[in-house]
């Protein structure tokens, strides 16, 4: 068990927020096309509830600065989502919500801690363990530490050690089930791929502006009420 956990932290490690000011981004690309929505109005109520159940998230943009974090998700369902930390206070809307509605938390340190944490920014990647590690590759002319996870095989999945000293080798002859670009020098993510979506990750070089950091007037009427009582 110890072993399990000091290879989950090992992994951790090498994948890194990264530190603020900065934006980036998560672009999600799925392959294969929702079906269109229904005529019958009963349907296309049940499709629209189904599509809110488990949504699917088009593109991610993350905003820091050294007090504040801004989180902009946009939706395959059309809609957006906003989620800002500052200090304690967490402002947030979601898509069970009435548009324009926002909520707030007071996060304990550990909550905090935990929203900034690798497996909260990087959900995607919380399959990510050392056994997977298939070794370095160059991956968009940079350095990479690539993961795999093999699909259906009657071998058990294994890494080639061999792999761990250059580019990546196949562990057996199934085809990837999951696969993790990460940058070897930073730890960002670069790509993550599975059987239904890639995702690709940005870092944009170039620290946030004033207008992107500047709050929408009713998060700003929320944080106004909540710190101002």
């Amino acid at each position: 068990m110890m072993g399990s956990v000091v290879g989950l932290m090992r992994v951790e490690a090498q994948v890194k927020v990264p530190p603020a000011p900065c934006i980036w981004t998560a672009s999600y690309e799925y392959k294969v096309a929702e079906p269109p929505r229904p005529q019958d109005p009963r349907e296309a109520k049940m499709y629209d509830r189904m599509r809110l159940i488990a949504p699917k998230p088009k593109l991610k943009t993350v905003y820091s600065t050294d007090d504040k974090q801004r989180m902009v998700v946009q939706w395959m369902v059309g809609r957006s989502t906003e989620n800002w930390v500052v200090g304690d206070l967490q402002l947030l809307t979601a898509l069970n919500f009435p548009e324009g509605q926002v909520t707030t938390r007071t996060l304990s340190p550990e909550e905090r801690r935990g929203i900034e944490g690798v497996s909260s920014v990087f959900p995607e990647l919380s399959w990510l363990k050392e056994e997977y590690l298939a070794g370095k590759v160059s991956y968009q002319g940079a350095s990479a530490l690539h993961y795999i996870v093999k699909g259906t095989s009657s071998k058990k999945t294994q890494v080639n050690s061999a792999a761990t000293a250059g580019d990546s080798a196949p562990v057996d002859g199934a085809a990837p089930k999951q696969e993790a670009w990460i940058d070897a020098k930073t730890g960002f993510p670069m790509a993550m791929e599975n059987e239904s979506m890639r995702v690709t990750y940005k870092l944009l070089s170039e620290t946030p502006s004033a207008s992107d950091m500047k709050m929408p007037p009713e998060f700003e009427k929320v944080w106004q009420r909540a710190t101002n009582p």
